[in-house]
């Protein structure tokens, strides 16, 4: 018989394939990934497949600069091998039956497309499968799908170890980072923005970090500690007190956070900044997740010994070393939009507030950056990173590490080890 001939993959099927990835659950949590998978599937499509290459997605998708060079900026290359290990995850479960596989190979960001195989009818008579019981077959290809999964997202160790070093690598770093807030009560931190609405011509709103016994919405004088300049533009008018606000770093933080506290079966109380009295928490262990600015609590955590996180540029400084001259982090905008393109968050493992309790902080110089950090320390694969890069095989006790948030509209489109220092003490 003639073999037969497969028939040519339309463009209307790839794109309807990408349809489904985007919508499924391992998508949903990403928006960046899908906007990716949606830019390199739509540019091989155009027929542009040999322009495709690490220079053109940092310039049209990522907007960088014409002077972009990959050996400074690994952004292109992080977050594709991050979308091909999505697409291995929805493929080994929502997406098993799709009759079109899409792939990234290694070393390249032009998708690849292929048929699912059929299996073959002819194989049910193989005298060596007879004897397996129904479903067999397809149960070990999902074991060989899962181990692959877990493979391309590191959390897998299926290698030959003696029993003593599996034990040490087989808890996750997850585990073993929040594990550590496992002896006593742990508060998790986060912040609310105060803001006064005053009413002059046209709402006004000021953000605030004072204190204040308004309650929500209750009209006010003008608190005393409301800078000069503006107290004299805005005369004796009243405002209206709101401190309901929040943002994406502390919302990010309670979902993630709190997720994994629920895994671990650990306890965790939340809180936010303007509510809480560190006082009443010296016995606990402590997460705060916010920036450093407009949150009370600040003068009562410990200092930073190796950065110092400022507003003005934004960005974070090294302190002086003996011998070194203190090195600047910026964020970055792209120079003719203006758009922000990279933003800096700061995480510190330290004491708490009483001797035998732990400290976790994840600030940053913007919202953005406390929410590329939170996610960043809530992963797996972030946290390996987070090793390797301070040259460790687990979490140390002490640590500080500044990540660099890459972002795409306003949202957390990637995140990356830049610097980080370990104590001993």
């Amino acid at each position: 018989m003639p073999e037969s001939k497969s028939t040519p993959i339309s463009t209307a099927q790839i794109r309807d394939s990408v349809e489904r990835i985007v919508r499924a659950a391992s998508f949903r949590d990403s928006p960046a990934a899908a906007r990716l998978l949606e830019f390199l599937v739509r540019w091989s499509l155009s027929g542009k497949s040999d322009e495709l290459k690490e220079t053109t997605i940092a310039i049209e998708f990522f907007r960088r600069d014409s002077n972009f060079d990959s050996r400074y900026d690994n952004s292109v290359r992080m977050n594709v091998s991050r979308l091909r290990s999505r697409l291995a995850a929805y493929y080994a479960a929502d997406g098993l039956t799709d009759p079109i596989i899409i792939e990234i190979p290694k070393g390249c960001y032009v998708p690849a497309y292929r048929e699912r195989p059929q299996e073959s009818p002819g194989k049910q008579d193989d005298p060596g499968t007879a004897s397996r019981p129904p479903g067999i077959s397809r149960l070990l290809r999902y074991v060989v799908i899962f181990l692959m999964v877990a493979a391309a997202f590191g959390l897998g160790t299926w290698t030959a170890r003696s029993p003593s070093a599996a034990s040490e690598t087989g808890e996750s770093l997850i585990k073993q980072l929040f594990g550590r807030f496992a002896d006593k009560q742990t508060a998790l931190i986060c912040r609310n923005i105060a803001l006064l609405r005053v009413d002059k011509r046209f709402p006004l709103m000021l953000l605030y970090g004072g204190r204040t016994e308004a309650s929500s919405q209750e009209k006010m004088a003008l608190p005393p500690d409301v800078p000069t300049d503006l107290r004299r533009e805005l005369g004796n008018r009243d405002v209206r007190y709101e401190d309901y606000w929040s943002d994406a770093g502390s919302i990010a933080a309670a979902f993630n956070v709190s997720r994994i506290f629920a895994r671990l079966h650990q306890s965790l109380t939340f809180y936010t900044t303007r509510s809480v009295d560190p006082n009443q928490l010296r016995n606990e262990n402590l997460i705060v997740v916010s920036t450093p600015w407009f949150n009370p609590i600040t003068p009562y955590l410990a200092h930073f010994r190796h950065f110092q996180i400022q507003a003005v540029g934004p960005g974070i400084k090294t302190r002086s070393e003996p011998g070194h001259s203190p090195e600047w982090l910026t964020a970055e905008n792209d120079p003719d939009s203006k758009a922000l393109l990279s933003t800096l968050a700061l995480v510190a493992l330290q004491p708490g507030l009483s001797a035998g309790t732990h400290l976790l902080r994840i600030t940053g110089v913007d919202p953005i950056g406390v929410e590329g950090g939170v996610s960043f320390v809530t992963s797996e694969a972030g946290l390996k990173e987070l090793a390797q890069g301070l040259r460790r095989q687990s979490i140390p006790d002490r640590f500080e590490a500044v990540l660099r948030v890459h972002c795409l509209r306003g949202q957390v489109a990637g995140v990356e080890f830049v610097q980080g220092f370990v104590d001993s003490d």
